[in-house]
């Protein structure tokens, strides 16, 4: 078993980092333009022409960065636009990845309790007594944490939703998926580590069991 993240996982966050990038640098426009209207009230508040002459310079320099970043404007929101259509499809090839990681952990996370509760059992088909364990295995405290890691990805899928009608919004969509992800893929030692005490209750019960 692994914890590790994969080549697709990490194509689907470079990419994201490259969103969240463009996205900054696009809300410094509004930022810019704040700061280049507060120098003008400041002038325009001022008592006389001297006072506001000291403005000058601020604002010209205000007006310069204004004027700059709004010529970067439109490549930058095509560049955005094109990152998140990226996002997009490089998003279903991470999921596909985390799922599959918490497909093998719902296995590997019940197997010695399933292998005890087999062992203690007739071997007799018995469809109801299969249908009992099922259950069973699925309320184990490993299976219950990995459920819940699985609720969570589906939490991503939905974040995703609609991400590429509007880029930028669409950029807090791909963050919150990547930032599911990564909380999933942290998560799993826990899950280890409540597997590796329950194999151990297991071992315990067999050892016990073989005496009586």
């Amino acid at each position: 078993m692994t914890n590790n993240t994969t080549p697709k996982i990490d194509s689907f966050r470079a990419i994201v980092v490259k969103a969240a990038t463009l996205h900054a640098e696009l809300t410094t426009l509004a930022t810019a333009i704040s700061t280049r209207d507060a120098i003008k009230t400041r002038m325009g508040d001022s008592r006389d022409e001297a006072e506001a002459r000291k403005f000058l310079g601020e604002l010209a320099r205000a007006e310069e960065s204004v004027t700059v970043k709004q010529v970067r404007e439109p490549r930058l929101k095509a560049d955005l636009a094109d990152t998140v259509v990226q996002a997009e499809r490089t998003f279903h090839d991470a999921f596909t990845e985390v799922e599959n990681m918490l497909s093998a952990l719902a296995v590997y996370s019940v197997l010695d309790f399933r292998d005890l509760l087999q062992s203690i059992q007739p071997e007799e088909d018995n469809r109801k007594r299969d249908e009992a364990n099922k259950v069973t295995l699925a309320a184990v405290v490993p299976a219950v944490f990995t459920q819940r890691l699985r609720d969570d990805l589906d939490n991503a899928w939905r974040a995703m939703s609609g991400v590429a009608k509007d880029p930028y919004q669409g950029v807090y969509g791909v963050r919150t998926a990547l930032a599911i992800m990564d909380e999933i893929i942290a998560s799993q030692p826990q899950v280890h580590a409540v597997t590796r005490r329950m194999a151990a209750a297991c071992e315990a019960f067999r050892k016990v069991f073989a005496k009586g």
